[in-house]
């Protein structure tokens, strides 16, 4: 499945935040002493690399080393995931545990002033096996680096 036009970056998007920029407290979680609506934002993927079979998606607050998603899985015909409220399901793929113990999404939280979250999407050439838990988008690299294609960052702060 190949949607872009040749030579065009695989690109991350969002409707609710720009790469670089802060995230609105919409998304902030609902645990600790954070009291959010523990919404997850929309994204969606344009200009799959030719040969991507699946994606996988690991959310992460990388100033604090906390993964806050693992999607795994996930079919590249999807190309979004609308905004979504406290525990809705993701349209397509394998949720596994989060940092936090759940599994699912946990919104972000403001741990340290200015805290970078990482929206990382993998375009693999195949699915893995299983689901992923807890994993970091490092130690996600380090393990199927063989799979992955190409990859696309969003980063912003919270």
């Amino acid at each position: 499945l190949m949607t872009g036009a040749l030579n065009e970056a695989f690109a991350a998007t969002s409707n609710d935040f720009a790469n670089d920029s802060t995230i609105s407290s919409d998304f902030e979680g609902n645990a600790g002493s954070c009291s959010g609506q523990n919404s997850f934002p929309h994204l969606a993927w344009e200009n799959l690399p030719w040969g991507a079979k699946s994606l996988v998606l690991i959310v992460e607050n990388a100033t604090q080393a906390v993964v806050h998603l693992n999607l795994s899985n996930i079919d590249p015909a999807t190309l979004e995931i609308a905004q979504l409220s406290s525990g809705a399901s993701f349209p397509s793929g394998s949720v596994g545990s989060n940092g936090f113990g759940v599994s699912g999404w946990t919104g972000v939280c403001n741990v340290a002033a200015d805290d970078n979250y990482t929206f990382k999407l993998y375009a693999l050439k195949s699915d893995i096996p299983g689901s992923i838990s807890n994993m970091s988008s490092a130690d996600f690299e380090s393990s199927y680096d063989s799979y992955i294609i190409d990859v696309s960052t969003l980063t912003v702060k919270y």
